[in-house]
């Protein structure tokens, strides 16, 4: 059993209990009986009990209370569903897993590795995708938890590998500064997809591309 609440005013409707069984794909029957905020939390729990690395699962009969605060606004475009779900995915790990039980507390910090962290951002991507039935490609999930302080992240989504550039230099002087316009970010209807097509339509999308960069430039005339 899941039992979740927000303090985020505008979501908040008390405390919600959700029987992990029950959660399943988004156009799954019955799964509107739960408010959409706690997808993204519970989705994540489902996800991380059908991960590769054993590691990372929580016990089957695992369970738990959740409050949850953010100063993060919602729907303001600073990746909120993205924290939320990592946030979530990590006290997952931290409480429930074996990989939890031998580092417990901030020792887990260490003991993740970048391969760990790159299969708990997978975890978050499904939970989205197929859970909430939102598109995400997963760079929202890859950057909070593989970013390094300093570094700028160059990520190849085919495999999800990653390069980290010391960009410190470039920000001598300079601040970078996130500012609240309080103008809400959505996705727009119609991004639900059934499990597998989002990636399908991606790669789709990304084998079209490569296929116009092949094309020659078409020669342009002038008129003189």
């Amino acid at each position: 059993m899941l039992r979740v609440r927000t303090l985020e005013a505008s979501l908040d409707q008390g405390v919600h209990e959700v029987t992990i069984s029950a959660v399943g794909p988004a156009d799954a029957e019955g799964q509107d009986q739960y408010p959409g905020w706690t997808r993204y939390v519970s989705g994540v729990l489902w996800a991380l009990q059908r991960a590769d690395d054993e590691d990372l699962r929580p016990d089957p009969q695992f369970g738990a209370d959740l409050l949850i605060r953010s100063t993060l606004p919602v729907g303001g475009g600073l990746s909120s569903s993205a924290s939320l779900e990592c946030a979530a995915a990590l006290a997952f790990v931290g409480l429930g897993s074996a990989l939890g039980r031998d580092n417990p507390g901030t020792m887990l910090t260490d003991a993740l590795t970048d391969a760990h962290r790159a299969d708990v951002a997978a975890a978050c991507m499904r939970a989205e995708v197929e859970v909430v039935g939102a598109g995400t490609g997963g760079l929202d999930q890859t950057t909070s938890l593989r970013a390094a302080e300093g570094m700028l992240l160059s990520l190849d989504c085919r495999d999800f590998s990653l390069q980290r550039v010391a960009i410190s230099f470039l920000l001598r002087g300079h601040r970078l500064i996130a500012v609240d316009t309080d103008t809400p970010r959505t996705l727009g209807r119609g991004v639900r997809l059934p499990p597998g097509r989002f990636r399908g339509r991606c790669c789709g999308a990304g084998r079209g591309a490569a296929a116009g960069c092949a094309q020659p430039p078409r020669p342009t005339s002038r008129g003189g």
